[in-house]
């Protein structure tokens, strides 16, 4: 029998990834149309006025007057016109960060006046929302507010930051914080109009072990069919083969998603072309099993979310890259919201992202910033980059993927799977790119799209529930290749030659290029990304390889680099339906534009 005014009902996970499944399709399908339209290259400052007083001392929470005037600065409209004329096309500010709505009143004000004058500007907005509890200040305004403090087995309050210790992390489950979230969400929406809402913190506290929680998994466990003289008395240790271990896990993911379900559905309660974004971290091979955070669930309700902030480049041998948190973003119908410092970082993007740039700069204080570093000064470099997406946007906007591979992610490797089988599918992933072979990710909420493929990188069959092993068994009997992630090892000329017969573009490149191909089948056009990730290496005379499914003319091929004002025509050399160019040089970033061509 359930306990009285139990606050969540737990479903078996095959029944909640089939429900997810169409709360995906449903946030692609809904993805506020600006979105393509402008593309986003984002400028943030979201530290609210109140976290920047508290960090220099003041428990009144207002700003020294030496700061003042940097602020006001910062507040402005000739910083709105400066951030536009970098290419900026939404400003992402502070509204609310955990210090009360009183302690907060004054920066909420700012906030509304500095969306008025992005506006003006012809920005779009983002309305910053934290996950934490600024508690000296909140706990005087609502007195309850201690009991959302995530906490340690040990009773210690649970912190974001131990530089910061004036703020906490949240027990998130407390239906009262989730009310009191709710209600700064109202006003952020109602006064302040934002085109996107951005929750930071995602996940953060999942594993808190104060009284409410732990009762909460309690009842988890009861529900999951655990005899009821089990008591719990700590957090179960990561063991991937235990099945308590399994449950907290669980849970973890469960809560998590159920909690950022709410208040991404109640923003899009109050005005659907609000974008929701958040941020869950990056997508690690122990995003699930160690944070309690998978993406694709989570994703299921966003727009946009942040990917993580690895420097991309060369190192140890290998290509370092953020591809895997682009793929994401493509799989779920979120533009992946990257710190974009440098001009690889920009190719990336571009190549791989939803008309997106990222984040290009922090302003604060009056001051334009790199937006990971948040100290020293803007790359001069980036410009030639944000012209270049600022004028083909048509390259970007509205592109359809095409993969011809899919890397099959599943629930099971991710969350309970051990790291031998989670290493296995990233050092496949890391073939696939280093091999120039362009592939999608797809998770177990995505498996209706297996036959838009012709090959796919499968998990160890142990971490295949029996209707998926009867998906594949169909996929291969209707001709498609299904290949174990162990047997390419990370090695991208086993790769190359394994998928040489599946893949309709082939890119011949040393391991530091990586691929993606788009269509615009209304023109028709194919197009392929190329980014070189050993930038100290120009790479020349890439050859790349079309086998195409229509043709039509006029018939030719441009090859487009950031670096240039105008396009470099390409010799096409046509066998039947194959075409085939050769790539002069390849500096970081390269577009070839096929016209005339459908794959």
């Amino acid at each position: 029998m359930q306990p009285a005014g139990k606050i969540w009902r737990w479903k078996a996970l095959a029944t909640a990834c089939g429900a997810l499944a169409l709360a995906a399709q449903v946030a692609a399908a809904e993805r506020p149309l600006w979105m393509d339209d402008d593309g986003i290259v984002l400028a943030e400052s979201w530290r609210s006025p109140a976290h920047r007083a508290r960090a220099l001392g003041r428990t009144d929470l207002i700003l020294p007057a030496s700061e003042e005037e940097g602020f006001r600065r910062e507040h402005s409209p000739e910083m709105m016109e400066e951030l536009k004329k970098l290419g900026v096309t939404t400003v992402l500010t502070h509204y609310y960060e955990g210090f009360g709505p009183k302690g907060e009143e004054a920066g909420m004000k700012d906030a509304r006046t500095l969306a008025a004058m992005a506006r003006k500007a012809g920005l779009r907005v983002g309305a910053y929302i934290g996950g934490t509890l600024g508690w000296e200040s909140l706990l005087k305004e609502i007195p309850e507010s201690g009991s959302w403090q995530a906490a340690t087995p040990d009773g210690q309050p649970m912190l974001e930051d131990a530089k910061e210790p004036f703020r906490r992390l949240t027990a998130f489950l407390r239906p009262a914080y989730s009310d009191h979230l709710e209600r700064i969400i109202r006003r952020a929406v109602m006064e302040m109009g934002p085109d996107m809402v951005y929750f930071d913190h995602v996940g953060l506290g999942n594993d808190s072990w104060d009284k409410f929680t732990a009762a909460q998994f309690q009842d988890f466990l009861a529900e999951r069919g655990f005899k009821e003289t089990i008591r719990v008395k700590l957090p179960p240790a990561a063991k991937p083969d235990d099945p308590l271990s399994r449950a907290w896990v669980d849970f973890r993911i469960k809560c998590t998603v159920e909690h950022f379900r709410r208040l991404a559905r109640f923003v899009s309660s109050l005005n659907p072309q609000c974008v929701v974004a958040c941020n869950p971290g990056g997508v690690d091979n122990d995003s699930a099993s160690l944070r309690g955070v998978d993406h694709p669930q989570l994703l299921a309700f966003s727009h946009a979310f942040r990917g993580e902030a690895t420097k991309p480049g060369w190192g140890n041998n290998r290509a370092v890259t953020r591809i895997r948190s682009l793929k994401t973003g493509q799989a779920s119908g979120n533009t992946t919201l990257l710190d974009c410092e440098t001009p690889l970082e920009l190719a990336e993007s571009m190549a791989f992202n939803l008309h997106s740039l990222g984040s290009i700069a922090w302003f604060e204080n009056g001051q334009l910033l790199p937006p990971r570093a948040r100290m020293g000064r803007i790359s001069p470099f980036l410009k030639s980059y944000l012209d270049f997406h600022r004028a083909r946007a048509e390259f970007y906007r509205g592109a359809t993927r095409a993969t011809d591979v899919a890397v099959l992610r599943t629930y099971e490797t991710f969350a309970h799977g051990n790291e031998t089988k989670r290493r296995a599918i990233s050092d496949a992933e890391q073939a696939l790119i280093e091999s120039q072979t362009p592939f999608a990710i797809l998770f177990d909420q995505n498996w209706d799209n297996l036959d838009t493929h012709q090959a796919v990188v499968a998990p160890d069959e142990s971490d295949l529930s029996p209707a998926q092993r009867k998906q594949l068994d169909a996929f291969k009997a209707r001709g498609g290749e299904v290949i174990p992630a162990a047997t390419l090892q990370g090695d991208p000329q086993r790769a190359r030659e394994r998928l040489r017969e599946r893949v309709r573009v082939q890119v011949t490149a040393p391991s530091a290029v990586a691929a993606e191909v788009t269509e615009r089948r209304m023109v028709p056009q194919v197009r392929v990304h190329l980014v070189n990730y050993r930038i100290e290496q120009p790479v020349k005379n890439i050859s790349v390889t079309v086998r195409a499914g229509r043709l039509s003319r006029p018939l030719q091929a441009e090859y487009w680099n950031p670096l240039n004002p105008k396009p470099t025509p390409l010799k096409l050399t046509r066998t039947g339906n194959q075409l085939r160019v050769t790539v002069p040089q390849l500096d970081i970033y390269g577009l070839i534009v096929f016209s005339g061509v459908m794959l």
